[in-house]
């Protein structure tokens, strides 16, 4: 089983996990479909084994679960909460918002 050298959220030094290639690859894959850069693909496919593995579940587990979660959005508003219970309080990610004008303004803009 071949490891995988990745650096938990920012931390200095690696954390050495072991991850099997196929799952790897298919975590990979899933990761791509989210993104066209290969780079943050390999990133994104770290977090989604990191997340896994501190959850005490599989990878691929982890992939049906986000998969199940529905669009991108409300992927990245899952993948923000894990990710935050791993945290400290005073450093915790959000998922922006769209922001909708006043009322007056969209108003105005709809008429």
């Amino acid at each position: 089983m071949p490891e995988l050298q990745l650096d938990q959220f920012g931390n200095p030094g690696p954390i050495t996990q072991g991850v099997d290639a196929n799952q790897f690859d298919v975590i990979r894959t899933f990761a791509t479909t989210r993104t066209s850069d290969p780079a943050l693909a390999d990133k994104l496919a770290v977090t989604y084994i990191t997340i896994a593995k501190a959850r005490g579940i599989a990878p691929s587990e982890f992939i049906t679960e986000l998969k199940a979660a529905g669009s991108n959005r409300e992927q990245d508003a899952l993948i923000a909460a894990y990710l935050n219970t791993a945290r400290s309080q005073t450093s915790i990610l959000g998922v922006s918002g769209l922001q909708e004008p006043p009322f007056y303004v969209a108003r105005e803009i709809k008429a």
